[in-house]
């Protein structure tokens, strides 16, 4: 086990071996940032944090929209590591943490496949393969400090303990554990519906089964109390804990549960087999559905009950097609392909199931959870690629439980025949009985054959004459002959269907015997345990390569890339690390205002304020759809158009321009990749906006003529490209913007806002100080406070135009 948890950080570290201890992709920035403030100012501070940096000009109440969780257990870390005495930087903490957390996952994993297995074995194969596997390294490579990187072990953590709460009739008391962690992953991630869900979903199965206990029903109260009490305290979920739609089945959940005795007793009363009994519950989750969605009906009716989130909801439609250009935009919101699927989850693919198989074929509680925790996550991993992370534990738990097994099984049969003095076919001998027939003998091969014959004629003509039912009673008659006293009781072993019944059951039941040892074929047995052993030891090792090989590219970050540059000889080329993205906000930091505003698509608005310290326009928090939507009306609007909104935001316009570097398609991509995405937003708000006019040509070489005009093509092609619209630096500045910076390997590029208009700041300058004059009066975020504040007026006759989105 601990060399399994070696082996989880060790694996994610290769960044930190290349690169250094760098924060990768863009919302970890925001994390980090938002970590510091904690740090330096507090937690009263971090509660009320408004910050004016971020969606100029209109801010962003911090402590009320963000999941705190991760930056607590940061806070927490980095204070423990100095009360220790260990001198480690806030920023190596941030780096390091998805790491270690992985580790916490992986023990979790391992007790949870014990849980459900009580088998050590299991567990440490589950581990093993939780240390490896590329679904749960996508989310956890070290610098990877995002959510999920705390929220995957309490995930892990809340449904261990719910499947420990019900081992025992006085366990019940570990759930009120588990709603403490529900707690925590609402904090974490505001991914508790999912446990929620999970929970209700498996006490519908053991009800289904007829398995209430009044234990169940203490525990799931404890559960759910615990973690939605935990939920609505934490401020960006809120009343939501209650009222939102995804909470329907774990209430149904609650009245299953507060119905099921009277229920069973009815049962126990009136149905006289287990068939009727199942019947009868099957019955009553009918009518608790129906009642249920009734109850939804009227309850969204009324508006006490809020619907579905976009982003829940896109897990039922497909990739581009919710309705959410802002969401269909995000490559990580797209559905699942086959191929990634495979690269993610790879052995498990096909471990997974025969591990969910065998947790059915000897079913507990835990097991039950297990595969049904195995179900759901691989339906949400399929519909969404960045949900893949949910699927690697309960993969790496049935995968262990399958290796566990399997491999058991296989070194048991090559024990015993060591112990047997032998590995090798024995003689042959005959165990058949004297009226049988040889069963490797010609002539019964040929009779069996013809025997076939007729049973497909006798069903084929049963079809004909009397339908399904005929055919069917037919293929009953030839499966009810079983064993040879059945045969030679039943007269339907005369016809050719029982002839062939009958020899089908000698086979099968001579080659068991023939199997059992002693037997002719039982030294088949440890050949076929020695060729499991050694598909599956060829099995794990090419899944630890391939491992290694997908955490080494899940390590690469964006900020800093490696590709090859082709050298003017033909055939060379050689290996760059461009650091020039950290290059252009390393220029912001040092060489810009410290009140400079950067307008920049909403991709980079967390690294311009995290790395460059500058305010920024919009951010991945894209909790305004409109003010997106304007960003993009100026990116995508002509040179002079353009001019005359951003002079009244921003005083630099940030371009990311990969492709003049040949690797435009690195990191997500460039701006005038993103140009059709950047369209669609903008024209979901702006009428005016023509969403299928901003696109690129075949194989990305040539803009459409709108793209051409557009001012984030104007300063792409500045100065490298013939069509730029603005060649010369004089009719760049004529356009209002002058160049300001362009990295070495000309992936990003600053340009300068000319003719700034100083009024439209100072306005925003005094809003945002009646902002805090009123969040200091009030002692909160109060809503109220932002009923006055809003945009320069210069930009009122634009903002008419917009029209609200949803």
């Amino acid at each position: 086990m601990a060399a399994a948890c070696a082996a989880t950080v060790a694996i994610r570290l290769h960044a930190v071996r290349i690169y250094g201890r760098v924060i990768h992709e863009y919302d970890p920035w925001f994390n980090f940032r938002a970590t510091e403030h904690l740090v330096e100012h507090g937690s009263g501070a971090f509660s009320r944090w408004y910050d004016e940096r971020s969606w100029y000009p209109l801010g962003r109440p911090v402590g009320a929209t963000v999941y705190p969780a991760l930056m607590y257990t940061a806070r927490l870390a980095h204070a423990a590591c100095a009360a220790l005495g260990f001198a480690v930087s806030l920023n190596d903490v941030c780096v390091f943490l998805p790491a270690y957390g992985a580790v916490l996952t992986v023990c979790f994993v391992a007790l949870l496949a014990y849980e459900a297995s009580h088998s050590a074995d299991a567990a440490i194969a589950a581990a093993w393969i939780a240390a490896l596997i590329p679904a749960h390294a996508m989310r956890s490579v070290a610098g990877a400090y995002d959510n999920e990187a705390v929220a995957m072990p309490a995930i892990v953590c809340a449904l261990w303990l719910w499947a420990r709460s019900l081992r025992t009739p006085r366990a019940w008391p570990i759930a009120l554990g588990a709603g403490a962690a529900c707690g925590y992953v609402a904090a974490a991630w505001g991914a508790y519906p999912l446990v929620f869900n999970l929970v209700a979903l498996h006490v519908g199965i053991l009800l289904l089964l007829g398995r209430y206990t009044r234990s169940l029903h203490v525990a799931y109260a404890c559960l759910w109390c615990a973690g939605t009490l935990y939920a609505a305290s934490v401020p960006i979920v809120g009343r939501a804990s209650f009222r939102s739609a995804e909470q329907l089945a774990p209430i149904l959940a609650h009245g299953a549960l507060a119905i099921a005795p009277a229920l069973e007793a009815a049962i126990r009363t009136r149905a006289r087999t287990a068939a009727s009994a199942a019947r009868m519950r099957c019955a009553a989750l009918v009518v608790g559905l129906v009642a249920c969605a009734c109850a939804a009906t009227v309850l969204n009716s009324l508006g006490a009950l809020t619907p579905l989130s976009v982003r829940v909801r896109a897990l039922f439609v497909a990739h581009a097609k919710t309705g959410n250009p802002l969401v269909d935009s995000v490559a990580e919101h797209r559905t699942t392909s086959r191929v990634a699927f495979v690269t993610y989850v790879h052995a498990g693919c096909v471990l997974a199931p025969i591990g969910a198989v065998l947790s059915l074929a000897r079913w507990t509680d835990a097991s039950l959870l297990l595969v049904a925790y195995l179900a759901t996550t691989w339906f949400l991993s399929s519909s969404m690629v960045r949900l893949l992370v949910l699927v690697a534990p309960p993969v790496a738990a049935a995968s262990g439980i399958a290796l566990a097994a399997l491999g058991g099984w296989a070194w048991r049969q090559l024990a015993a025949a060591w112990r047997a003095g032998s590995l090798a076919l024995g003689p042959a001998s005959s165990n058949f009985a004297p009226d049988e027939p040889d069963l490797f003998s010609p002539d019964w091969a040929a009779s069996e054959l013809e025997g076939v014959r007729h049973l497909a004629r006798a069903v084929a003509n049963a079809l004909v004459q009397g339908g399904l039912r005929a055919a069917y009673a037919v293929l009953a008659d030839w499966h009810d002959a079983q064993t040879p006293e059945q045969h030679a009781t039943s007269a339907r072993a005369a016809s050719p269907a029982g002839t062939v019944g009958r020899r089908a059951a000698f086979v099968r039941s001579a080659t068991w015997s023939q199997l059992q040892p002693g037997g002719d074929l039982a030294p088949l047995r440890p050949i076929a345990a020695t060729s499991l052993l050694v598909c599956g030891a060829t099995l794990c090792g090419v899944f630890a390569i391939h491992s290694a090989h997908v955490a080494t590219r899940l390590s690469e970050p964006i900020i800093v890339t490696r590709f090859r540059m082709h050298g003017a000889i033909a055939g060379s080329s050689r290996l760059v690390i461009a650091d020039d993205y950290r290059e252009a906000y390393g220029w912001l930091r040092e060489r810009s205002a410290p009140d400079a505003r950067v307008l920049a698509w909403w991709d980079y608005g967390y690294h311009l304020n995290g790395i460059a310290n500058r305010t920024s326009l919009a951010d991945g928090n894209t909790w305004n759809h409109e003010h997106i939507a304007l960003v993009g009306r100026c990116l995508l609007l002509p040179p002079a158009d353009a001019h005359k909104l951003v002079r009244h935001l921003a005083d630099f316009v940030l371009v990311w321009t990969a492709r003049h570097a040949g690797t435009h398609a690195k990191g997500g991509g460039d701006d005038l990749i993103k140009a059709p995405h950047i369209a669609r937003i903008a024209a979901s708000v702006y009428a005016d906006m023509n969403a299928s006019a901003f696109v690129m040509g075949r194989g990305g070489a040539e803009p459409s003529d709108s793209l051409r005009r557009s001012l984030v093509y104007a300063l792409h092609a500045h100065g490298l490209r013939d069509d730029a619209p603005a060649r010369t630096d004089a009719e760049l500045a004529a356009l209002g913007f002058e160049e300001a910076f362009t990295s070495r390997n000309r992936m990003a590029r600053v340009f300068r806002v000319l003719r700034v208009s100083e009024e439209s700041r100072a306005h925003v300058a005094d809003s945002f100080a009646r902002l805090r004059t009123c969040h200091a009066e009030a002692g909160e975020l109060h809503p109220r406070c932002r009923a006055a504040h809003g945009y320069p007026l210069a930009l009122a006759p634009t903002l008419a135009l917009a029209r609200p989105f949803g």
